[in-house]
């Protein structure tokens, strides 16, 4: 949660928080929240709706996840924003 608050995480990094915090599960998930799964579900539900706000932004930092043209597939199908699997590239300033 430090990280995904300071005021230097930009979306790389952000991104990478994502996909380390295994956020996709809560995506669609309809698993309910209990006391025991409650922080994880709280800060995926926060990276994830900063990511799809926009709140971070590309900064000195690229990062890839590296998925495959299948899971890219799998994901556009399921509908998941291309925000949470494009590759992003560093801004040049």
């Amino acid at each position: 949660m430090v990280i995904a608050d300071h005021t230097e995480c930009d979306l790389a990094i952000a991104v990478k928080l994502y996909w380390l915090a295994d956020a996709d599960y809560w995506y669609e998930s309809d698993e309910e929240v209990d006391e025991y799964n409650k922080s994880h579900y709280e800060f995926s539900r926060l990276i994830t709706e900063r990511l799809l706000s926009g709140y971070y932004k590309t900064g000195k930092l690229s990062h890839s996840e590296g998925f495959d043209r299948v899971q890219i597939y799998k994901f556009k199908k399921q509908g998941y924003p291309e925000i949470l699997f494009t590759p992003v590239i560093a801004s040049e300033t």
